[in-house]
């Protein structure tokens, strides 16, 4: 499996805004393996994603391709398919990091995912 940020080496994002994009140009790779990790506040506060495209390979449990956004404290929500496209989703954690992980088969891809992202306090 290619790995392009792993949990070892994970991209940072210290922002409380930008956008979450899968790897590719229009399409992601089979074997794909990545993790981003936005650093939040150290209060409460609830992560804002905005899928403009949201297109992977769909299962009814998400075990071929997927995007994990974990919130800690076992606050986690994992979803493929176009289950999230256009459309806005908002997760809350009690302070702290979001780590978002992607993750790709070795078969079927899709267009993958792009998500403006803002942190708002609570």
């Amino acid at each position: 499996m290619s790995l392009i940020h792993s949990e070892e080496q994970p991209l940072v994002l210290t922002s409380n805004d930008g956008t979450l994009t899968s790897p590719g140009n229009g399409s992601y790779a089979n074997n794909v393996q990545c993790v981003t990790v936005i650093t939040g506040p150290s209060v409460p506060y609830t992560l804002v994603l905005s899928f403009t495209t949201f297109d992977l390979e769909g299962s009814s449990t998400c075990r071929y391709d997927y995007l994990e956004v974990d919130m800690g404290e076992g606050n986690s929500q994992k979803e493929c398919g176009s289950s999230w496209g256009n459309s806005t989703v908002e997760l809350s954690a009690q302070g702290g990091s979001a780590i978002i992980r992607f993750r790709s088969d070795s078969s079927v891809t899709g267009k993958g995912f792009v998500g403006p992202f803002n942190i708002e306090v609570r």
